[in-house]
């Protein structure tokens, strides 16, 4: 039994892709062949392929096939990683069949958290697609610091970690990315989180991500197009003023050389 501290909620998309609103861009990303996935990754995190530790997870429980981490002094920096779970048709079909969308969320989170200590649910949310589920969920738990340190005096002390995760469900796999910071790092680092998970896509990401690079290349073209654009007409702006300071000149040296002549004449008389 978990304890819910949040909110559960269930959606039903109709006529969507799973990852028919994917944004994935050809900047900071990580492509595997072998497991199908392409996902962007924040600016100065460090890259840990296949490195067999899964964020905020025992790794004896699963391993990942990538690891990203902040590049920031801590005990325990923010981090994410991509975990695959390879499914057969019948479990898939199962769940889109015999149960509810609220029952299959409660059912995940029940067995997230018999493999957690100290789980507690903050929020929940299942989006069931033509061809998919997509499953988050918030929680808290605490990690023993000797399992940070490796020094057995850290061992009776706690961190308190809050995790996030996202699974991507699929009739022949399940992508798990799962984020985890110390508590109170929390919300400096899931904005750079949500902006990967929303890059994330398996199957056919070559095609994405050259239309990706396209669109990169159109969006470019198009700036040098404004930007040439605005520096001409800036010069323009600037020699208009620039034509207008000569004109103001002329006429006042006009003006000046007018008044000296009617001077002149009028002393001449």
């Amino acid at each position: 039994m978990f304890v819910a501290i949040g909110s559960t909620q269930a959606f039903a998309v109709e006529g969507e892709h799973i990852f028919s609103n994917v944004k994935l861009s050809s900047k900071n990303i990580y492509t595997d062949s072998d497991y199908q996935f392409a996902i962007n990754y924040p600016n100065n995190w460090e890259v840990m392929p296949n490195s067999g530790v899964v964020a905020g997870e025992d790794s004896n429980i699963n391993s990942s096939l990538v690891s990203f981490a902040e590049n920031k002094p801590s005990v325990y920096p923010s981090n994410f990683g991509v975990i695959y779970v390879p499914l057969q048709k019948t479990d898939y079909d199962s769940m889109r069949n015999d149960y509810s969308e609220q029952e299959l969320l409660e059912t995940i989170i029940s067995g997230t958290s018999s493999s957690i200590e100290n789980f507690k649910l903050v929020d929940s949310k299942i989006t069931t697609y033509d061809d998919g589920i997509k499953l988050e969920m918030v929680f808290l738990r605490s990690m023993r610091l000797s399992d940070l340190t490796s020094l057995d005096s850290d061992a009776n002390t706690f961190l308190p970690i809050k995790q996030k995760s996202v699974q991507f469900i699929t009739e022949n796999s399940l992508y798990a990315i799962n984020f985890a910071s110390i508590k109170e790092n929390y919300s400096s680092g899931i904005s750079n989180f949500d902006i990967s998970v929303n890059s994330f896509v398996s199957g056919d990401y070559k095609k994405i991500l050259d239309d990706a690079k396209k669109a990169e290349e159109k969006a470019l073209a198009a700036k040098k197009i404004a930007d040439e654009k605005k520096a001409a007409d800036k010069k323009a702006a600037d020699k208009k003023i620039a034509d207008k300071k000569i004109a103001d000149k002329k006429a006042a040296d006009k003006k000046i050389a007018d008044k000296k002549a009617a001077e002149a004449k009028k002393a001449q008389k």
